[in-house]
This record gives structure tokens, sequence and C-alpha cells, in this order.
């Protein structure tokens, strides 16, 4: 490496259920003209199939939960649960709605994900004790991919994808019945299709549909592999089950069955708007983007001003790597976008006469563009960190910078591994490493030694990033592992916290692995450079990491 110098519907009700609009074969056979429909269509769509197939619609309650066990309406069946419980006669066994929601759970993923809101609509089916899965899951498709001259969504079915959670075979034999394809149905545990409203009441197995936006916005594998390319737009759940002592998604305790086999869908509105309408995200549809243009006003800058600025940073970025006098570049901050122009930038100058690239969190993306280019680079702190930085690490930042570049020596760790391993240093930040896998900007996994930290994530999202990337094959051929700061880490998971998850998730595995090294979004952000060959020695006494050429 170069250093920087089976059918259960009665006849009747099928009968019923099927009418000269809807049919399996009109929603099998999608070529009807699509048109961008408003909002209120898309919803006005939904609520009156739903009436012409016997659905008492009902206007959204309050945005104030009814139930004790939640503040807010976080989802369309919150004012149904004292008929899903059993506890109040409804006043027809089939409903639908379209219920407007706050849900301060997703409140972290605002702003980051296209596809999250706090406040949203959520449209819903729901079933007290009448119809079951094969009726839900039927309804659902005919709806989504009938043609929309037709009076449906007009979905294209081979976009379509499905989730169901371990062990319901019945669920995806039913969907393999309306003409999905098998390998379009994907296994899920608990974490993603078990639904409850984390706290006691009614909960289930769930089945969720998504869309399929494309290669451009991410890998190929289904929702399993990307929730950003394969977007969720409605989940099925099949009420039948009383939970209590929720204390995540998957620690719960299921107290037994339910009185009567429920149906709860949540399809979410402004999710179905924006790929309806062809939009990058949801705060572009026809109802939220008057917000943002009278913001715009009351501002005085432009939505999309972020493309100028990406050209911008494209440009300085392109000079600090062209020009020669420039010994190194630090990162003032984490980087965010940095995603967005890493592919657009000439390298060639820049491999002929290298130089360091300072930082750590969403630099991680430059760090990775320049493993795969055979560049050495540094995760280490920048600018804006550097006040609440130990100023030992800063003291190690600058000896690296002017070549003294020395050795770690490590405290011992209960999660450590022992074992000494010679080899290439890759890695960064964990959501990043997860972003980029199976990309052109993968990091090597093969024959290295990967490290990894984080800020900032729940627990859950720790362990979901692990097991894809596992599932992916990313962590067989490593050949050792340094486990940096997870830091300001949120939720429960298993009673779980970040490291004891990774030590889990590696258990599988040989190899040496390192524990506490301070480097992350912490005070001791200690310097690593990515890219270079290093020698790890774990024992009982500690750990030693030798950099070549010390």
């Amino acid at each position: 490496m170069r250093r920087g110098t089976s059918s259960r519907f009665p006849p009747d009700r099928y009968a019923q259920a099927t009418n000269h609009t809807f049919g399996r074969h009109q929603a099998s056979n999608n070529k009807g003209a699509q048109i961008h429909m408003r909002t209120s269509e898309i919803a006005k769509r939904f609520l009156d199939y739903f009436e012409q197939h016997d659905h008492l619609v009902v206007p959204s309650a309050s945005l104030i939960s009814p139930n004790p066990t939640t503040l807010f309406t976080i989802a369309g069946m919150v004012p149904f649960i004292p008929y899903l419980m059993g506890e109040q006669t409804p006043p027809k066994h089939r409903m639908a709605s379209n219920q407007k929601c706050v849900r301060t759970l997703d409140i972290d993923e605002v702003g980051k994900t296209t596809r999250h809101g706090t406040f949203f609509q959520m449209l819903g089916n729901f079933s007290f004790g009448d119809y079951f899965k094969e009726e839900a899951i039927h309804y659902a498709y005919e709806l989504l991919t009938t043609p929309q001259d037709k009076g449906g969504y007009g979905f294209d079915p081979e976009k379509l994808w499905m989730t169901t959670f371990t062990d319901d075979e019945e669920a995806r034999s039913m969907w393999k019945n309306e003409g999905v394809d098998p390998e379009h149905i994907q296994i899920m545990g608990m974490e993603d299709n078990f639904w409850t409203t984390g706290g006691p009441g009614p909960g289930g197995p769930c089945s969720e549909i998504y869309v399929d936006r494309g290669p451009k916005y991410g890998v190929e594998g289904g929702p399993i592999a990307d929730e950003n390319r394969y977007i969720e737009i409605w989940d099925l759940v099949f009420e039948n089950y009383e939970v209590d002592n929720v204390k995540s998604k998957t620690d719960l305790h299921i107290v037994g069955e339910l009185e009567n086999k429920n149906i709860d869908t949540g399809a979410g509105l402004e999710r179905l708007a924006y790929l309806m309408q062809g939009k990058q995200n949801i705060y572009e549809t026809d109802e939220v983007f008057p917000v943002i243009e009278a913001a715009q006003k009351l501002s005085g800058r432009t939505y999309g001003d972020d493309e100028a600025m990406d050209e911008q940073r494209l440009q300085d970025m392109q000079w600090a790597l062209d020009d020669e006098d420039i010994r190194a570049i630090f990162c003032t901050r984490g980087g965010y976008g940095s995603l967005r122009i890493v592919e657009q930038l000439d390298y060639s100058i820049f491999q002929g006469s290298p130089k360091w690239l300072i930082g750590f969190s969403d630099i991680t993306v430059f760090h990775s563009k320049l493993n795969t280019l055979g560049i050495e680079s540094m995760h280490a702190p920048m600018p804006k960190s550097f006040r609440s930085t130990n100023p030992a690490a800063l003291l190690r930042l600058k000896e690296f910078l002017f070549g003294k570049i020395s050795s770690y020596r490590l405290p011992p760790h209960p999660f450590n591994r022992e074992g000494i391993v010679q080899a290439e240093l890759t890695g960064g930040n964990l959501t990043l490493l997860h972003c980029l896998r199976s990309s052109v900007l993968e990091c090597k996994h093969q024959s290295s030694i990967l490290f990894m930290e984080d800020v900032g994530e729940n627990l859950y999202s720790i362990d979901r990033m692990l097991q894809s990337l596992k599932l992916t094959d990313k962590f067989s051929k490593l050949q050792g592992l340094i486990v940096g700061d997870f830091t300001e880490m949120k939720g429960l998971n298993f009673g779980k916290d970040a490291y004891e998850i990774i030590q889990e998730v590696f258990a599988d595995y040989t190899y040496p692995i390192c524990f506490g090294f301070p480097a992350g979004h912490a005070e001791n952000n200690f310097p690593l450079i990515i890219g270079s060959t290093i020698e790890m020695e774990i024992s009982a006494t500690g750990t030693t990491i030798h950099f070549q050429n010390d």
C-alpha cells in the first residue's frame, strides 16, 4: 500500500370479495396506463376498495392515543385495540381507515432516509374475528397490482417483494398462490416480522410488502439486503396473540392466543405517494412539498441547493487531491454527502502522488475508496472534534503525520480472542461499511483485519447490520477484527450492549479479535492507518499492534 508522502374462502364470500373491477386475472396483467395520483386519490382508492369489500370506513381518530400504554396514536390499529383484544364489540367486524399517526420511535430516522416522517398517515384494513391471512393477502396484492385504469394502484408484480415470519409457511404458500415469485418471498425473524405496539396488548407475526426501486438505489437481494432500495409500503399483521412485558422487539412475553384471529394492516400513505408520483422521498409529495415551499420563502434558501453545494465540494476536493503543494487533506467534519461525490472525482493525479487524507465517521466513504485504489489513509480526529479529543490522541496524530508511526499497547479485554496475525487494516464506521457493502466502494474484506466503530445507533440496528454483513459472507475471510468505540447506543437488544452483540456475531469465527481500541466518536480517538499492513498480537496480558515500517 502507498502512504501519503389451497383456498379457505367460502364460495359466497369469495364471490362477494371479487367484482367487475378487481380480480386475480386483472391483477396479474398489469398493463394499464400509469398516472401520478395525488395523495388524496391514493387514500380514496384504498378506502373505496375496502368499502366495496364490505368494510366500514371510519374517520381518523385523535393523535392522542386512547390506549393507556401509548401516548400517541403510533399506528392505524391503536384506536381498534379494544376490538382486537375482545374487550369491546366493534360496530362491524370489517373496518378500514386512513389514520393520522405520530411515531416518535422513528424520530432518529427522520431526515436520514427517504421514507420516515414523525407525522404520517396510515391506511389500514381490519378484521375482528372475520377473515384472516388468505383474504388479507389477496386484498393487498389485488389492490396493489390491479392496473390504475381498472381502479388499482398499478404496481408491477415483478417489483414487489414480501417478507414473512420465520415459521409462517402458510403465508408464504398464500403469496405463491397469488402468483408471487417464490424468490421474492423472504424470511425474517421477530425483529422485523413480529408486530406489537411496544407495550402490552395485541401482537402477532406479520408479512411486509416492499417495492424494488431499482439498481441505482442499492444492491440486489431483496429487503433482507437493502431497505433503501426495497421500500416497505404495507404491513399485514396477523393479530392472534396477547403480549406483555415487552422490553424490545425480540424480548417479550406471549401471554396466549386472543379469542379471535384478527387482521391489522398498515400501508404508509406518504410512501405510496412518493413511489406513485415518481418522487425521490416523502417530502416531495404533493401534500408535503407545500411546507417546503413555505420554508423557502421564509428562509430565502431553495430546496435542492445542496446539489449546488455538492458541486462546490466536488471542485474543492478535486483541487486538494491534485495540488502537489498540498501534503495532507484534513476533512473538517464527518462528511455527510461524501457518497454523492466520491465517484465523481478523478484520482489519476492523486494516485501518482498520494497524500494523507484524514477523517472518520462518514469519511469512511473515502477510506474505502482509497482502499480500493491501494492507497493508505488515516482514520483520525478532525478539526471539528479537536477540542473534545484527548491531547494524547492529537499528539499521536501529529507523530503519524510526520512519519513517526508508533505501535499501540492495549490492556486485556474480557472479550478478546488471542492470537497473532499480520494483514492489511481496513474498515471504519459500521453504518457506512454496511451502506457500501457489495458496491464498487466496498473496502477489502478478504485476508484483512477489519476495524469498526459507530455512534448513536439503535442496538437492534447494530445487530441487523452485522447480521446482514455476515449473511453476505463479509466476515468469513477476515484475518482479524479490531473493535473500536460504540458510543451513545440506543434502545435494548436482548439485554446485550453493542460489544456483547459483536462478540455473539463473531463467535463462529476463529481469528484474533481485539476489543477496546480507543478510536471512534469518543474523546480517545487515536489514529489508525487504513490500508497499512499491521501485526496484531493478542494475549492474556493485552494487545500489541505494530504498523509496518515502525
